[in-house]
């Protein structure tokens, strides 16, 4: 029973209690009264009826009676737990069989609500498709902002097809194939969330769909919009740079005209400051940092040294200035009759809700009387030191999101009527080679599949294709017999690929005193480089020459069994939504490096992800390392010096080719001895 249905329960007998005879206070009589307690009460039957059958929720635009809108989620809590559901329905306990189901838009599917299999609540919706790439959505215009914020689109979904997917939704339609998260074909339930970012206006929305034509079934219950469930909270405050001069004998001074905050002019004598982060300096030597590019956030600034004034009978403020406006007062200085230096510290904290470009943070002054003049550094040892340091913290606490592995994995076997595999070995000993022929009615029958399909490759070799999902690591296995025709012979077998490069170890077996078949278990690992279909064989040899091979109890009713299995499926890093990383919900890929492209050669990058490249002149070909990303990234470069105007990307043509180049001023290739490139693209 949820919180709110029971705190309704308990304002209905506090209300009996104080009301006995208020013939127009009707309660909820399941669970609480009986007929005699309200015969007891001077209450009529009639108006013991249950109270949720006849009170209308109409908050957060519903429009249901209070039973429906628990039974349904719409109130409680919603279907994950902890969030504000913004789905009406989303258990599908409104309405009786039918399509669509109550407040969901269906097409190209036939759509039943069905007791058959439950996740929660009463009945769930059945999708059945026949060659149709069915979608089932609600969608959900907020009366509130949600921009920035991180929402969940989840359904819990049963289905044993391969293609089923939750989508996330904006405007009416899916947000693409990175907002989509495919539904392990386990024939179990499966809680699928999608997370994406609150668009600026607009509708969002979750929808139940496939990635291609299918036939099939798929059960959909207890689904979730609203504010992500499944996110964490980390903490992103940083110290994003500090600026230190030396300033020695040497000050800032400024005598205002008046009693407000005045900059303090430029002072050559000061020596250049010491940054660190991403902090600049301004062209001359001024009492303030430079941040080049600001995220929308709070920035909290702090200036440390010596702040006075420098004649008596003096007040000094100060404060951070940001080009709009100053930071609160800080009184460093407050003198009698005698000159001093106050406070050390000057703190000021700024708020932005848009990203900033050169963002500079100034220290001023004021002083009353207005005609005292201010200092910045005493200037009385030659190891005086002033510094500026800036703290930077989100606009809100960001949330990570660790993204959900779907497991890919396949198993099932070879059969035939009668027949085996079989092949003569070559001519020379311990030669690895094909079998020529296969049984005459061979079948690969699947008996689990998620996420990975496989099918039968060929009738004359021990061979399967499988589809993987992602680019990765793959392990494949085959359990099978192996027979030679001659005893005291040693065979082998081992599992390639399709250009028979070979994946695992070789499979020794030997017959010691008679011919026949012995177990045969070749595996390997295969590293997909992206996603796609990719072709895998059993192949053999044997000791001794042209020996008759076979492979494959004859007419066995699983000849051979195969598993296939993602080994990879590590659990990422955080991806970080909103302000720092990027705002899809899938593995986003982000490289940097600099590169002297008079030689064409490397000077740093960000871990291993250029794996060579060569070129001269201004004119480089970047070669990416296979696998750092699974389709062609977005790319940008700029030039670090004067030796090259222009720093252009063309192309580039591919995942794992980057051409670079830099050009002068007319478009003829010219040498840069300090070029940075970033890419970012799906991992």
């Amino acid at each position: 029973m949820s919180n709110f249905k029971k705190v309704l329960q308990a304002l209905a007998i506090i209300a009996l209690a104080v009301a006995p005879s208020a013939e127009a206070s009707k309660i909820q009589q399941q669970g609480i009264v009986t007929s005699s307690d309200c015969t007891t009460r001077g209450i009529s039957n009639a108006s013991c009826l249950p109270l949720d059958t006849q009170v209308y929720v109409t908050a957060n635009g519903l429009n249901e009676t209070l039973n429906a809108a628990i039974a349904a989620g719409s109130i409680g809590g919603g279907s994950s737990g902890g969030g504000v559901q913004l789905l009406s329905n989303p258990g599908f306990e409104i309405g009786s069989t039918g399509a669509p189901p109550a407040s969901w838009t269906l097409s190209s599917a036939t759509g039943t609500l069905s007791t058959a299999q439950i996740y929660a609540g009463a009945q769930s919706e059945l999708l059945t498709i026949s060659a149709q790439t069915p979608v089932l959505s609600q969608d959900f215009t907020p009366t509130q902002p949600l921009t920035g914020i991180n929402l969940e689109a989840s359904c819990h979904v049963l289905t044993t097809l391969t293609t089923a997917q939750v989508c996330a939704r904006e405007a009416g339609a899916s947000l693409g194939s990175s907002y989509c998260v495919s539904v392990p074909s386990t024939g179990n339930w499966q809680y699928v969330p999608v997370n994406f970012v609150g668009p600026a206006s607009g509708s969002i929305g979750v929808q139940v769909t496939t990635s291609a034509s299918a036939t099939g079934t798929i059960y959909v219950d207890n689904c979730y919009l609203g504010p992500a469930t499944n996110v964490s909270q980390v903490s992103q405050s940083q110290l994003i740079g500090t600026s230190l001069w030396a300033t020695g004998l040497n000050y800032w001074t400024v005598t205002p005209g008046t009693t407000a905050y005045t900059a303090f002019p430029a002072n050559a004598s000061i020596p250049a400051p010491t940054l660190t982060g991403v902090l600049t300096q301004p062209a001359t030597r001024l009492p303030e940092v430079i941040i080049p590019s600001a995220a929308p956030g709070t920035y909290y600034v702090v200036a440390n040294g010596s702040f006075l004034c420098s004649s008596v009978s003096c007040n000094a403020w100060m404060s951070f200035y940001d080009g709009t406006s100053n930071s609160v007062d800080n009184m460093t200085s407050y003198t009698g009759g005698t000159t001093g230096v106050g406070s050390g510290t000057v703190i000021g904290t700024f708020t932005y809700t848009t990203p900033q470009t050169n963002l500079t943070f100034s220290v001023q002054g004021r002083v009353l009387p207005a005609s005292k003049a201010i200092d910045l550094g005493d200037g009385s040892t030659s190891g005086e030191t002033f510094g500026i340091s800036v703290y930077y913290f989100p606009s809100q606490a960001q949330t990570a999101n660790t993204i959900q592995t779907t497991a890919a994995s396949w198993s099932g076997y070879h059969s035939a009527a009668s027949g085996s595999f079989t092949m003569t070995s070559s001519g020379t000993a311990n030669t690895i080679t094909d079998f020529t022929s296969g049984p005459g009615t061979l079948v690969l029958n699947t008996r689990t599949s998620n996420n990975i399909t496989c099918t039968n490759n060929s009738t004359t070799f021990p061979s399967i294709s499988c589809t993987f999902p992602k680019q990765g690591r793959y392990r494949i296995d085959a359990s099978t017999s192996l027979a030679d025709t001659t005893t005291t012979t040693s065979i082998q077998t081992v599992l390639t690929d399709s250009s028979n490069n070979v994946l695992g170890g070789s499979n020794y077996q030997y017959n010691s005193t008679t011919a026949g078949f012995v177990a045969s278990s070749p595996y390997g690992y295969f590293n997909a480089p992206s996603a796609g279909t990719y072709s895998f064989k059993i192949r053999a040899a044997s000791n001794g020459t042209s020996q008759a091979l076979s492979l494959g109890s004859t007419g066995a009713a699983d000849m051979i069994d195969w598993s296939v299995m993602a080994v990879d499926q590590g659990f990422p890093g955080p991806i970080l939504y909103g302000t720092v990383s990027s705002t899809t919900s899938g593995q986003e890929h982000v490289e940097r490096a600099r590169i002297n492209t008079s030689g064409c050669t490397i000077l740093s990058q960000s871990g291993s992800w250029i794996s060579s490249i060569s070129g001269s002149a201004g004119n480089c070909t970047i070669t990416l390392t296979t696998g750092e990303f699974s389709a062609t990234p977005s790319c940008v470069a700029s030039v670090s010096d004067s030796g090259g105007a222009i720093a252009a990307i063309t192309g580039p043509s591919s995942s794992t080719n980057l051409p670079l180049l830099t050009l002068n001023g007319s478009g003829t290739p010219q040498n840069d001895t300090n070029t940075s490139i970033m890419c970012m693209g799906p991992h």
